[in-house]
C-alpha cells in the first residue's frame, strides 16, 4: 500500500480522504497544499482516489440543489463553500487532466515555453547555467525554470516579475524548479520580496524558509549546516525531519539551524542590498572583484589622512591609521602594470621602529572568527630584512609570536619568505611560502582557512596548504588587535616575538568564509590585466 507525507504526517489511500476534506475546508497549510498537488502530479493512485471523491462530493452538490429547488432542502448563501468549490474543482482538473491526457505528454505539447528571468552580475563575476541536467554553459545570460545556476566567484544578481529580487554570492549553487521557490544546494542565497511581492520559499537539504515581504539570506555551508541572516520582515523556519517550525524575526545575530531545527547564535552577515547598485555598476577593476566576493570588511586606504580609515563596506566599521604611518604613500598604479587600479592609487608606508607604526581596528560586523574566515592584502618590502617582521594579525593583546596565545598573523621570515601561523589554544598550523618576497615589488597575499585546511596564497597561487582537522571550537577576534605591521596592542617584540614591519601596503579584505582558488585566481588577474576575462567554471 502507497503511502504519502503531507504536512509532516503518513497518508495512506485511504487517509488521503481526510486530507482532501482538510483543503476543502482550508485547514490544510501552503505547504500541504503544494505536497497534496505533487502527490496527485506523480501518482495515478492518489489521482483516481480524487476523481472519486469528487465525482461523489459532485453528485450530491446536484442532489441538494435539486432538493433546494423542489423545497425540500433549505438554501444556504455560503461564499466560504462556494471557495471550497473552487478549490477543489480547480484541483479535480489538474486530476482529470493528468489522467486523460498523461500529465507528462501534456506539459510538452501545450505548455507555453518555461518562464525565465535575466541576470545581472559584478565585474569579474563568474557564473555558468545548466537546463535540464544539461552541461553548464558559460554565455547564457538568463535562468530559466529548471536550470541551475553555478556561481564560482563574484554576485549575481535576477529580479522577478514580481519585483522580489535573489541575490547570489560565490561560489554557490542554486536550482531553480520553479523562480519563486530555489533550492540552495551551497552557498549565499539572499531575497528581497519587497513590499509587493508575493509568497516565496527557499528549500536546502535539511530545511524550508518561508517568507512575506523579508529581506534575508540563507548560507549552505560545506559542513552541512544552513545559517540564516534576517534584515526585515519574518521569516518562517521549517525542518521536515521532525515537523517543528520556527519563526525569526530581525536582530542582532544571525542563527546556525541544527538538524533538529534549534537556532544558534551566530555573528550576523553583511547584508549585501544597500551597496548593490554601485556594485553592479563599477568599472571592472581589482576593487570591483573585491566587492563582488561579499566581504566583511575592505579597506583601501585612499585617505591621505592619519585617522579614520574608510570601510567600503556598507555599515561595517572604520579601520585606524596611527600617527607614525604615512597615509600618503603610493600603492599599486598601471605604470607599474597594474591596470586594475586607478593613476592616483594611493597605499600607506609603515616606518616601524615604534608603536604608532600600525593600522588597526581591522575589523568586521561579524569579528574574526578563528573557525572559518580569509584576508588579503599587497605588501612591498625591500631587501634589507633582519628579522621575522609582522604583517597582518588578529588575537589577544599579549599575543607576539609563535607561542600559546590565541591568535593569527601573516609575517616575513628573516630570508624574506611569506609565512602564517594560526593558533587555536588545540593544534598550531604554520604554512611557508618557498618565494622570497622581500624584493621591493608589490606581491598580492590571501590566507584562507576553515576547519578542513588552511591555504596560503602569493600572488594569485597556492604556496603552502595544510589539510589536517584543525579545531574543534570557535573564537571571535574583534576590536583593537585586528591589526597590521604590529602584534597584540599590549607589548613590544621582545626575544622570540615578531618585529614592526617596515615597508608599504594597500588594499586590506576580510571575509566570513573560506576564499577558493578561483576567487584568489580573479583577485589577482583583475589587478594585473587591463581586461579582465572570466574563466569558465571547471
Amino acid at each position: 500500500m502507497s503511502e504519502w507525507k503531507i504536512d509532516g504526517r503518513e497518508v495512506s489511500p485511504t487517509s488521503l480522504w481526510r486530507v482532501i476534506e482538510d483543503f476543502e475546508n482550508g485547514a490544510l497549510s501552503l505547504e500541504g497544499q503544494e505536497e497534496l498537488l505533487r502527490i496527485l502530479e506523480e501518482s495515478h493512485q492518489a489521482r483516481a482516489i480524487y476523481l472519486k471523491h469528487f465525482e461523489l462530493t459532485a453528485l450530491l452538490q446536484i442532489k441538494a440543489a435539486t432538493q433546494a429547488e423542489e423545497g425540500t432542502l433549505p438554501v444556504l448563501n455560503d461564499r466560504l463553500l462556494q471557495r471550497k468549490i473552487l478549490r477543489l474543482s480547480v484541483l479535480a482538473a489538474a486530476a482529470v487532466i493528468a489522467l486523460l491526457a498523461g500529465f507528462a505528454a501534456f506539459v510538452g505539447l501545450n505548455s507555453p515555453e518555461p518562464r525565465s528571468v535575466a541576470l545581472t552580475a559584478s565585474q569579474g563575476s563568474a557564473w555558468t547555467i545548466s537546463e535540464n541536467g544539461d552541461d553548464p554553459k558559460p554565455s547564457l545570460q538568463a535562468v530559466e525554470e529548471g536550470s541551475t545556476l553555478h556561481v564560482s566567484s563574484g554576485t549575481v544578481v535576477l529580479e522577478l516579475e514580481s519585483g522580489t529580487r535573489f541575490v547570489v554570492q560565490g561560489p554557490a549553487k542554486v536550482r531553480f524548479p520553479k523562480l519563486e521557490t530555489p533550492v540552495l544546494e551551497h552557498g549565499w542565497l539572499w531575497t528581497d520580496t519587497g513590499a509587493e511581492a508575493g509568497e516565496l520559499k527557499i528549500t536546502t537539504d535539511t530545511h524550508w524558509f518561508r517568507d512575506i515581504g523579508t529581506r534575508f539570506g540563507v548560507r549552505a555551508r560545506d559542513d552541512q549546516q544552513v545559517e540564516l541572516h534576517v534584515f526585515e520582515g519574518m521569516v518562517e523556519v521549517g525542518t521536515p525531519t521532525t515537523g517543528k517550525k520556527s519563526k525569526v524575526l530581525p536582530g542582532k545575530t544571525g542563527f546556525v539551524i541544527a538538524a533538529d531545527g534549534e537556532l544558534v547564535d551566530t555573528a550576523l552577515a553583511v547584508d549585501p542590498f544597500p551597496g548593490l547598485p554601485d556594485l553592479l555598476q563599477a568599472q571592472p577593476r581589482y576593487a570591483t572583484t573585491v566587492m563582488g566576493q561579499a566581504p566583511s570588511g575592505y579597506w583601501r586606504l585612499d585617505e591621505a589622512v592619519v585617522g579614520n580609515m574608510t570601510n567600503q563596506v556598507p555599515g561595517a566599521p572604520a579601520g585606524m591609521c596611527a600617527t607614525s604611518v604615512d597615509p600618503r604613500a603610493a600603492g599599486m598604479r598601471p605604470a607599474s602594470g597594474f591596470y586594475g587600479f586607478e593613476e592616483g592609487n594611493r597605499g600607506a608606508y609603515l616606518p616601524g621602529e615604534d608603536s604608532q607604526s600600525v593600522l588597526y581596528q581591522l575589523d568586521s560586523t561579524a569579528g574574526v572568527s578563528l573557525e572559518e574566515g580569509s584576508v588579503a592584502f599587497w605588501f612591498r618590502r625591500a631587501p634589507d630584512i633582519e628579522t621575522t617582521e609582522v604583517l597582518w594579525y588578529a588575537g589577544v593583546p599579549d599575543g607576539g609570536g609563535l607561542g600559546p596565545q590565541i591568535e593569527m598573523h601573516a609575517f616575513l621570515s628573516e630570508s624574506g619568505n611569506l609565512q602564517f601561523f594560526i593558533e587555536d589554544g588545540e593544534q598550531d598550523v604554520l604554512l611557508s611560502s618557498s618565494q622570497n618576497s622581500t624584493d621591493n615589488q608589490w606581491h598580492h597575499v590571501v590566507v584562507s582557512w576553515r576547519r578542513a585546511a588552511v591555504e596560503l596564497y602569493l600572488d594569485g597561487q597556492l604556496a603552502a596548504r595544510d589539510q589536517s582537522d584543525r579545531t574543534k571550537r570557535d573564537s571571535h577576534l574583534t576590536g583593537t588587535n585586528i591589526r597590521f605591521g604590529k602584534t597584540g596592542s599590549g607589548r613590544a617584540p621582545g626575544p622570540g616575538d615578531l618585529g614592526y614591519f617596515r615597508g608599504w601596503v594597500d588594499e586590506i579584505a576580510l571575509w566570513s568564509r573560506a576564499l577558493t582558488e578561483t576567487e584568489v585566481d580573479l583577485q589577482f588577474r583583475s589587478a594585473r590585466t587591463q581586461a579582465l576575462r572570466v574563466p569558465e567554471e571547471e
